[in-house]
């Protein structure tokens, strides 16, 4: 397990706390946020400054959360696991924008080592209409992916097919959320512009409206969306999956049903 926001994040306590039911996690962060790390490696002061060990936690300086997940899975920080889970991440992770994501990153570079990983993101844009920064609502996304990295072991076709799937769920009150659906990426991209001062500004351009049954189209709906990023699993299985997966976890249709599931996970517990 890991994520971009830093080892305190509220979304990766309450994904660790409910990754318990797989089993033990392994625990990866760094003190600071590392987001729009994508794939990286390499970090700006070129070694690891400091490194805190507690039990099956671990706290790194200024590393990039794929470089976290390659330790991992490299067997470096002992026994390879056996498949990722990586957020909550604050902020939706949508459309080409994830590929810069350092939450999608890391569950990237797990896949690329045969393992099945999950990426996910709490939207706080799209779903709420642009009410940005409200009180976390994780429950929901941490129960998600824990049900859907147990999904892609089933669906994938053999043993160290690496399959990773980017996942964003609407930053609402469970009860709030209309359902879990299949997304395409929406055509959102990266784009940069020159300010008055010469420096580079970073952007995203976003296609209006956004194609239906995209991403971003899903979301503004209010729909959790489940995106397959790396490898392919069998469509009919995945679409099955998913629904039985809306049926536990939002009562069979969305808003509605769901409020067990936010008292349950929708909780803070400080690691480390």
């Amino acid at each position: 397990m890991a994520n971009d926001d830093g080892a305190d994040a509220h979304g990766l306590s309450v994904l660790t706390a409910a990754a318990a039911a797989l089993g033990p996690p392994l625990v990866l962060a760094n003190d600071i946020g590392w987001t729009a790390a994508g794939t990286s490696l390499r970090f700006p002061g070129g070694d690891a400054r400091r490194i805190i060990r507690d039990g099956d936690r671990w706290t790194f300086a200024d590393t990039p959360p794929a470089l976290l997940a390659a330790a991992a899975c490299s067997g470096a920080l002992g026994p390879a696991p056996d498949a990722a889970l990586v957020g909550v991440n604050h902020g939706p992770n949508v459309g080409g924008m994830a590929a810069h994501s350092g939450t999608v990153g890391a569950a990237l570079t797990a896949a690329a080592h045969g393992l099945p990983a999950v990426a996910v993101s709490s939207d706080d844009v799209h779903a709420t209409h642009g009410a940005e920064d409200g009180p976390p609502h994780h429950g929901l996304a941490a129960a998600l992916a824990v049900r859907l990295v147990s999904l892609v072991e089933r669906l994938r076709r053999r043993e160290g097919e690496g399959i990773a799937l980017n996942v964003n769920v609407p930053n609402l009150p469970a009860e709030q959320v209309a359902g879990i659906r299949i997304a395409v990426p929406a055509r959102a991209l990266p784009a940069a512009r020159l300010d008055a001062h010469g420096a580079v500004r970073p952007g995203i351009d976003i296609d209006e409206p956004p194609d239906p049954g995209s991403d971003i189209a899903l979301l503004r709906d209010g729909f959790a969306t489940v995106t397959v990023v790396c490898g392919a699993l069998p469509e009919r299985g995945l679409r099955d999956g998913v629904a039985a997966i809306e049926r536990d976890l939002l009562g069979g249709g969305g808003r509605a049903g769901a409020a067990a599931v936010a008292r349950a996970h929708n909780h803070s517990t400080r690691i480390g």
